[in-house]
């Protein structure tokens, strides 16, 4: 699957190549040869990314070193203290760059005291620093003030940086591995630390990177319970990732005894009321089961045609196991391809297809109103000066007319755009009633105010995904009925115009498509952009976590803390859907007015170039058939060029 994508961006590389030697730019001024470029650019600079996550000793170096080296270059991390994000990019030989902390940042951690009052420093890096310096290495020497880096081409190398007893290991606060894996050409890999890393720096790291990413790996131990530090690392990180961007690797199948042990486990997990909650292994499409330790070996055996000493033993019992070569790992590769095309790469694909079928379209749009200016001057050549002085003044007089016109057209505009407002705010609110309905059972079940904040989080991103394609399906509709509305509105006002002669009726068709599309545009932006799954989430919970402690803290009765959430909820739920309509209408507003103040503009432009040119043909002396010789001619090299453009679409399309 990725293999078709990769094949497709390069047809698309191709045709931006092609369409960038065309002699057609610029495209109604708006589209240049520079815009276009930028277009090429950004599709060649795309990358996925892809994060793992998982507990310390889940398996997670070991699925990455199969997956990206066949060799064992990442090492262990025995130690969530001591493991360093490392992301993973490609580059044609191999070194990694080590990111040490800013002075800011270390004096942060020193300071910094987690929920048991344990500070950090003390517990974590005190040791690690002097270990350190046993081997030589000071803070001053690499805690600067701009944040000191070091690029190393030994990979072996990486020990003294992320190892437990590594003399670089406390002030590293994250690794970039380069590598020449045709993999990373266009996926970055993101290896985290374990779930329960206790360090805040590499945490907002850790979080920026999954929130990005479009798809996550979490590595699962096969046969062990989901820990706290498992809970604790979702609750924190998967809350802002789609469900449907996360795969579980059911990482050390060789361990479990039988397949039936192995289902009956996940089984087991599904049932978990917690697990449900946050779906976790709640899709058998989201599973794959995988020997990590199988996929390495045989990766390292074909790479060398030996397997090293250290690993011998194992090779022994995953061969008789049958874990060497079934080790589920082409699954896995699979099902992140299957996740990076869904998630991102076919939407793409899609909008710059629409690129280059835009580009020819407007551009033979803009040809033919060319040519209908043509056939407009070759009309005024035909009249006498008699009749261009009556269209002098017929134009003079419908200046003003005009302007009221467009006046009236603007008001209306913004009638339409209030209409939208009752479908979107009742929209929302059955959105709204949806999410409460489902946030009020999980508190009257809840048997602990402690672990509330948390189900809640859980209980409205999973509300708001099962709406997320009505959401859409309604949303679209409201669009489609705007723009219906709107329609009929840009057409009355093309009609009034037509009825005056004063512009041909092709002109003015043009005039206000363009407008027209540009609204649509402004209405889609609006309407979808608006709304964003992560934002509802952060709105309602993130920012409240010093509200529920206070419930979790007060001695107010279990009861009386249950409906003050609630209503808090409630009241945030209403103010952010408010928001999300509020700012909808101030943006269609905005764009509403600024398209009308456009047509405007263009109209007098055009009433103001048509005035100087019956002017001139009426004081002048032309040599009319000259004239009408020379403007036959340029449309019929207009019209040339038309059959050119769309030769040129049907060969780069």
């Amino acid at each position: 699957m990725l293999n078709s994508f990769l094949a497709e961006k390069n047809e698309l590389l191709q045709k931006y190549d092609k369409v960038l030697n065309l002699d057609i730019f610029p495209v109604e001024k708006e589209i240049t040869k520079e815009s276009v470029g930028k277009y090429k650019k950004e599709l060649e600079n795309e990358r996925f990314v892809v994060s793992f996550c998982g507990q310390i000793k889940a398996g997670k170096s070991s699925l990455i070193n199969a997956l990206i080296f066949g060799e064992e270059i990442l090492p262990k991390a025995d130690l969530v203290q001591t493991a360093a994000i490392t992301i993973l990019k490609y580059s044609e030989k191999p070194y990694f760059e080590a990111k040490f902390y800013t002075e800011d940042e270390w004096e942060k951690l020193k300071n910094y005291t987690n929920e048991e009052g344990e500070n950090y420093y003390e517990k974590f890096l005190k040791p690690q620093v002097n270990n350190s310096i046993k081997h030589g290495i000071y803070v001053r020497e690499l805690i600067t003030k701009s944040g000191k880096k070091i690029s190393e081409k030994d990979l072996t190398k990486l020990e003294d940086f992320v190892g437990v007893n590594g003399k670089y290991t406390p002030f590293v606060k994250e690794i970039i591995l380069y590598y020449p894996s045709d993999i990373l050409k266009n996926i970055d890999i993101v290896d985290t630390p374990g779930t329960n890393d206790p360090n805040e720096f590499r945490s907002k790291i850790t979080e920026n990177w999954i929130h990005n990413s479009n798809a996550v790996v979490y590595v699962v131990y096969a046969g062990q319970s989901f820990a706290k530090q498992d809970m604790d690392f979702i609750n924190s990180f998967l809350i802002h990732v789609p469900s449907k961007h996360i795969i579980y690797a059911v990482n050390k199948v060789d361990v479990i005894t039988n397949i039936d042990e192995l289902d009956e486990w996940i089984e087991t997990l599904r049932n978990n009321e917690a697990l449900k909650l946050r779906k976790i292994l709640s899709k058998d499409s989201e599973i794959v089961k995988v020997s990590a330790l199988g996929a390495l070996i045989n990766k390292i055996y074909q790479k060398t045609n030996s397997i090293p000493e250290h690993l011998s033993y194992y090779a022994e019992q995953l061969e008789e196991k049958g874990f060497i070569e079934n080790n589920g790992f082409d699954l896995l590769e699979k099902a992140i391809e299957d996740k990076l095309i869904k998630n991102k790469g076919q939407n793409l694909l899609d909008s710059h297809k629409e690129i280059f079928k835009s580009i020819f379209v407007r551009k033979e749009r803009e040809l033919k109103i060319e040519i209908e200016k043509f056939k407009d001057y070759l009309t005024k050549l035909a009249h006498s000066k008699e009749e261009l002085k009556e269209e002098i003044a017929e134009v003079n007089e419908q200046q003003e007319k005009l302007n009221d016109l467009i006046k009236d057209f603007r008001n209306e505009l913004m009638k339409k755009s209030n209409n939208t407002e009752d479908k979107l705010r009742e929209l929302f609110s059955n959105i709204k009633n949806h999410i409460l309905r489902r946030v009020n059972n999980t508190i009257n079940t809840s048997h602990s105010i402690k672990t509330m904040k948390d189900d809640v989080a859980f209980t409205i991103r999973n509300a708001w995904e099962e709406q997320s394609i009505d959401v859409s399906i309604n949303l679209r509709k409201i669009a489609n009925n705007l723009q219906d509305s709107l329609k009929e509105t840009f057409d009355n006002l093309k009609n009034i115009i037509n009825k005056k002669d004063i512009f041909s009726t092709e002109r003015i068709d043009y005039l206000m498509l363009n407008h027209f599309n540009k609204i649509q545009l402004e209405i889609n932006e609006s309407i979808f952009n608006s709304i964003g799954r992560e934002n509802l989430i952060q709105e309602i919970i993130e920012e409240n976590t010093n509200w529920f402690q206070r419930f979790i803290n007060s001695e107010g009765g279990r009861e009386k803390a249950k409906s003050a959430i609630k209503n808090k909820i409630d009241t945030q739920l209403t103010n952010f859907f408010n928001n999300i309509v509020n700012n909808t209408l101030d943006k269609l507003d905005s764009a509403l007015a600024k398209q009308a103040e456009f047509i405007q503009k263009e109209i007098a432009e055009e009433l103001e170039k048509l005035a100087i040119q019956l002017n001139k043909l009426s004081t002048d002396e032309t040599d009319i058939k000259n004239e009408v010789d020379k403007t036959e001619k340029k449309i019929s090299e207009l019209e040339t060029k038309i059959n050119k453009i769309k030769e040129m679409e049907d060969e780069i399309l």
